[in-house]
């Protein structure tokens, strides 16, 4: 990772904490994609995943473009790609904290507790997404895609 990605890491880490800590329905923020996984380029975004309280859930749109609005005018220069992930599927949930940074965690008991969740449905629904991806990869390779 360059040394100017890097910078914006640790810049971008202090924002988040600033953010979180005044919008009280922040409950979880990772840091996720390229940049943590250590392929990021010099035009890579920045992928956060915010878990919100249950009680606004019902405002996810307006929130999420509050939260994009607050990044955007603070990093010109660098996309952030920032998501709202308490409605995403399971999959996209679990590939975060899996390979996911945790840059805030209002409450350790409630990140703990959403993460024992998305763990367990995930487990529970794993073999099923085995059987599409290989069905899906397997249809590909009939066409001679692959």
């Amino acid at each position: 990772m360059s040394q100017a990605i890097s910078t914006e890491i640790k810049s971008l880490k202090r924002h988040v904490k600033a953010f979180a800590e005044e919008v009280k329905e922040v409950l979880v923020v990772y840091l996720h994609g390229s940049v943590v996984e250590g392929f990021a380029r010099e035009d890579s975004d920045l992928d956060l995943a915010v878990v919100i309280s249950d009680a606004n859930k019902k405002n996810l749109m307006r929130l999420q473009l509050r939260y994009t609005e607050f990044f955007d005018l603070r990093f010109k220069d660098r996309e952030i790609d920032l998501k709202i992930i308490n409605q995403a599927p399971l999959a996209v949930k679990f590939s975060v904290l899996q390979k996911g940074e945790i840059v805030f965690s209002r409450d350790e008991e409630l990140r703990t507790a959403f993460e024992v969740d998305v763990i367990k449905r995930f487990l529970d629904f794993r073999h099923y997404y085995d059987a599409y991806n290989k069905e899906f990869i397997d249809r590909l390779a009939e066409e001679g895609v692959f």
